[in-house]
């Protein structure tokens, strides 16, 4: 018994001598340890266990399959119609009988008309390509040229002219924030048209509002049109992002028909879906 005695009576002195220099020592080795990931501008794996991640650094999460960009534009181009055929099929007043409307733009004096409107674009962008379609509607301030017809100008009201038309774009595009620049191509065609006077009128369909109201019926003006013209244009565009994101943004562009011969110019008002970006 006493020697058990004895032997508790050891150990419980050396725990007493022992354990406060063991404590102190692993609270030197902890603070040497800090000091070091401190320098070093780490953090420890004890901190990184219960601290939250920093992620100031990160970049946002984006699209990976590409993104999405919508344009409004107001335009302004030129067409060369000197050599364009318009067609109608008006009849005589009082006769009945179907006329022969079929002249070419210069016979009106349409030589290179201007035409102002609008136009909309809807495009998928992905990595340095943008490809998209648009659709625009335009009007004209009439002949620009002396009339070769005056008869046939007679009867052409050219300054109520529209241009109707669509396409298809590719584009190689180089972001160099917050400025965008973009160089490609348009392709698609437009159809001109403008009304006849001096003729019959023909009977047209009503709207809902004149069926309810018993008109079958309603009297209007015949349309010549050129038909479908097809055109070319390189374009380059360059468009300045509006705050943090680029997802909305102003431009301008410009083109050039290889077609006609004629040059196109638009102010953009753009947004833009976040993506992957345009870097490889």
């Amino acid at each position: 018994m006493e020697l058990s005695r004895g032997i508790a009576l050891f150990v419980f002195c050396a725990l007493v001598l022992v354990a406060p220099n063991a404590i102190a020592q692993d609270i030197d080795d902890d603070d040497e340890d800090a000091r070091a990931h401190e320098i070093r501008g780490t953090r420890p794996a004890a901190s990184r266990a219960w601290l939250p991640p920093d992620r100031s650094d990160e970049e946002p999460v984006l699209e990976p399959f590409g993104g999405l960009e919508l344009t409004l534009a107001p335009i302004t181009f030129t067409s060369s119609l000197a050599r364009t055929s318009f067609r109608a099929r008006p009849q005589s007043v009082g006769l009945g009988r179907t006329e022969q409307f079929d002249y070419r733009g210069s016979a009106f004096g349409l030589d290179t008309p201007r035409f102002w409107g609008g136009e909309a674009r809807l495009a998928y962008l992905r990595r340095h390509l943008r490809i998209g379609g648009l659709f625009f509607y335009a009007g004209s301030s009439g002949a620009d040229a002396a009339a070769r017809s005056p008869n046939a100008a007679s009867h052409a009201v050219t300054d109520r002219m529209t241009a109707l038309g669509g396409g298809g774009e590719l584009s190689l595009v180089v972001p160099l924030d917050p400025v965008t620049i973009s160089v490609g191509g348009v392709v698609g065609a437009r159809v001109f048209s403008f009304p006849t006077t001096g003729y019959e009128a023909t009977q047209c369909s009503p709207t809902r509002r004149q069926r309810r109201a018993g008109i079958t019926s309603v009297p209007c003006t015949v349309e010549a049109t050129s038909g479908a013209l097809f055109f070319a244009q390189p374009q380059a565009r360059i468009d300045v992002a509006l705050g943090e994101g680029g997802w909305a943004f102003l431009g301008a562009y410009a083109g050039i028909d290889l077609v006609t011969r004629g040059e196109s110019f638009g102010l953009v008002l753009g947004f833009r879906t976040p993506h992957r970006g345009l870097a490889f």
